[in-house]
């Protein structure tokens, strides 16, 4: 969350909700709103064990990106190669939203709509 703070986040959440980029139905027009099925977002608790298998999996990376705020909820979305390397282990990275997410202070809505 030291990421998050030095890029302005100081906003509460009630609850950590994760997705994969891999979910997101993109829309590369300018008049749509990317889309994610709300059956494709989870808990911490319950994308606990999903987490551990893509870590087993042999990925040599994993990025969790802090999406954005959606109503008073964080958003994190998971992304990782789309194949399997049978690396020794992982490296987990982190990263910010998008700079528009930012400078709408980290409300994700109205660039991603739940379906």
């Amino acid at each position: 969350m030291e990421l998050a703070k030095q890029s302005n986040f100081r906003q509460p959440f009630s609850q950590v909700y994760f997705a994969e980029e891999k979910s997101i139905q993109r829309f590369f027009d300018s008049e749509s709103t990317n889309e994610l099925f709300r059956q494709d977002i989870f808990t911490f608790e319950d994308y606990e064990k999903r987490f551990n298998e893509i870590l087993k999996q042999g990925h040599s990376w994993v990025n969790l990106n802090f999406a954005g705020m959606l109503d008073d909820n964080l958003l994190v979305m998971a992304e990782f190669s789309g194949s399997e390397n049978n690396a020794e282990f992982t490296v987990v990275n982190l990263s910010l939203p998008e700079k528009r997410v930012i400078e709408n202070h980290w409300n994700v809505s109205s660039f991603i709509g739940i379906i």
